[in-house]
């Protein structure tokens, strides 16, 4: 029997293969996606600035960074946030009860009214 898994997604494979329906009304989708996934090693305040603005006014933006947080995106930036940032709002929110582990060992969000 073959296996059945669906492959983690993560990164520009995303786009290839696995597009949700709300990044086509991302403002990234357009923009080199380099700048999404620097090398952190030479990631400028101006990069960080640009991402960020680019995300603050993108108008799926709570989509993205729901999407990055259940399919445990690792590496560049999602709505608006780095990795490390991520991190942090997941923690938050599987305190809050927004998030929570399925019995696959993956995060499934929680919708509420006053959660958007």
């Amino acid at each position: 029997m073959g296996n059945t898994a669906s492959p983690r997604l993560h990164g520009p494979l995303i786009t290839q293969w696995h597009r949700p329906e709300w990044m086509l009304e991302a403002l990234c989708r357009d923009m080199d996606p380099n700048l999404f996934y620097p090398d952190k090693s030479k990631t400028s305040s101006f990069d960080q600035l640009a991402i960020r603005l680019t995300c603050a006014g993108c108008p799926v933006a709570e989509e993205c960074l729901e999407y990055a947080i259940v399919t445990h995106q690792r590496e560049g930036w999602w709505g608006g946030h780095s990795p490390r940032e991520r991190d942090r709002i997941r923690r938050v929110w599987e305190r809050a009860g927004r998030v929570e582990r399925s019995a696959h060992n993956s995060w499934e969000v929680r919708r509420e009214p006053s959660w958007g």
